[in-house]
């Protein structure tokens, strides 16, 4: 049964409204709950000055997740770092990850993860677990992806169809070694608000060059859906899900089971560009960029 949290502002969108629909969508048996957010489809329903709206929705969200609970957002800058080739772990602005990333990085309870391209945002009693993993890869073994699944998180798009928050997907496809991706090592220098760190780098197993690639990671929400293995919203003014990250894996690994391709729409040319383009693309990268240290057994 749902909590009836009261109105506390006189908003097209409340506050109560808001925090019955993080229940609705968020069991309260979650330990660590990781929200991947798009604030800007639902942030005007709030009568908040829009420079302040960012911080009103995390406040409602770590109100409702607790001290007991681990709260993770994403915190990606990897298109600054590829640019750049520069990560500042309190001044690199997720700009990937949205505003509500943005507002949890000034907050000194959260730590961020030392990944230059696909950092989190964490807080909570798990904090330090996180910050200790010392991944070196986007979303590989030693990943915080991996370490999620490990401890059965659970992963929420919150204003975003799972198609924008697909980072749990590149994690199967890791595991799967799907053949439209290769290992890349893209190297930078590291600093701490102004002063450096060392020498830094994220191994990922990317996507090609050209990006020929048409993904549609929804495929597998049926398949969670059917099996009641995911949260929805019933309010329609916001869109929100969420499923555990074992359940995510076991329906993708049915998935991915029967068609390795099963995510790519523009199959044709994701065959042709592997059979014709791959190892050329590989065989161009500069020798800093080349990841040798692979286990055979688990990337080949």
């Amino acid at each position: 049964m749902l909590t009836s949290y009261p109105n506390t502002q006189r908003t097209t969108f409340s506050r109560g409204d808001f925090l019955n629909i993080l229940e609705e969508v968020i069991p309260q048996d979650d330990n660590v709950v990781v929200i991947y957010s798009g604030i800007w489809t639902f942030a005007h329903l709030f009568k908040v000055d829009p420079l302040k709206v960012s911080d009103y929705i995390l406040d409602c969200i770590e109100y409702y997740i607790g001290k007991e609970k681990t709260l993770i957002l994403p915190a990606f800058c990897a298109s600054d770092f590829v640019r750049t080739k520069i990560f500042d772990i309190k001044r690199s602005l997720p700009r990937e990850s949205g505003l509500l990333s943005i507002s949890a990085l000034k907050r000194k309870e959260f730590a961020r993860t030392h990944n230059p391209m696909h950092s989190y945002l964490v807080k909570g009693p798990l904090q330090k677990d996180v910050l200790n993993l010392h991944s070196t890869t986007s979303w590989g073994d030693d990943s915080i992806l991996s370490w999620m699944v490990d401890v059965n998180a659970r992963i929420c798009p919150m204003g975003l169809d799972w198609n924008s928050a697909c980072s749990p997907f590149h994690r199967i496809e890791e595991i799967f070694q799907v053949p439209y991706r290769y290992y890349k090592k893209f190297n930078g220098t590291m600093y701490n608000d102004g002063v450096f760190v060392r020498k830094c780098s994220e191994i990922k197993y990317s996507y090609p060059l050209n990006n020929i690639l048409d993904l549609d990671y929804s495929i597998v929400i049926p398949t969670l859906r059917d099996g009641y293995k995911i949260s929805e919203s019933s309010d329609s003014r916001i869109l929100m899900q969420s499923s555990s990250a074992k359940d995510i894996l076991s329906a993708t690994q049915d998935v991915l089971n029967n068609d390795i391709y099963a995510y790519v729409k523009n199959k044709h040319d994701a065959i042709n560009w592997v059979e014709k383009f791959k190892n050329a693309e590989i065989e161009s990268l500069a020798e800093d960029e080349i990841y040798n240290n692979v286990d055979k057994k688990n990337h080949t």
